[in-house]
């Protein structure tokens, strides 16, 4: 379960951008993430990408930047540049009898990591490459860490700013924290 640990002590990740997270309703209601306000520090959160993967242009910094925004924070698009870990295969059912498949890995911005879901296979996205991730941010639910085995990258995120997504989730502008010591 996540927490609040109050104002950041520490200083905000350098040269990060502020992300507009999406927090699925049913985690508010289930009481996993609690209602922030703009200031908290949500500690052991976990922020994944879901989008289209593609190597990353030679020009290209590592770090994350808004690539499209509709009128909402919910309709952020952002382009996620770093290293990419091992990848691995994950099958799922849409249907009743009917599986598809996807992709996931960690992506290193920085000192932050990033869960990565995509379409396609794991043996296209070689590790310690530069990719570029294009797609939207969300909170990871606690229960995929043991359910699904994902690489942990939680950390402590502080809240710039909280918007309704006009639907039952909320969103949340997150801001990865670097803590001066233990």
């Amino acid at each position: 379960m996540l927490s609040l640990v109050g104002d950041s002590e520490g200083s905000l990740a350098g040269g990060s951008v502020v992300v507009w997270v999406r927090v699925a309703g049913w985690m508010i209601a289930d009481g996993e993430v609690p209602v922030p306000s703009r200031g908290d520090v949500l500690s052991d959160l976990g922020v994944r990408f879901r989008g289209e993967v593609a190597a990353a242009a030679s020009e290209a910094s590592d770090g994350i930047e808004e690539f499209r925004q509709d009128s909402a924070p919910s309709e952020v698009i952002y382009r996620a540049t770093g290293r990419a870990s091992e990848a691995r295969d994950f099958y799922f059912e849409i249907d009743p009898g009917v599986r598809d498949h996807a992709t996931d890995f960690v992506l290193a911005v920085g000192p932050v990591r990033y869960q990565v879901q995509s379409t396609g296979w794991a043996a296209d996205v070689p590790e310690g490459a530069r990719l570029t991730v294009t797609g939207q941010a969300s909170v990871i639910g606690s229960y995929e860490w043991d359910d699904f085995g994902l690489a942990d990258v939680r950390g402590d995120w502080q809240v710039t700013g909280v918007a309704s997504s006009g639907e039952e989730d909320i969103l949340l502008d997150l801001q990865p924290t670097v803590h001066d010591g233990p």
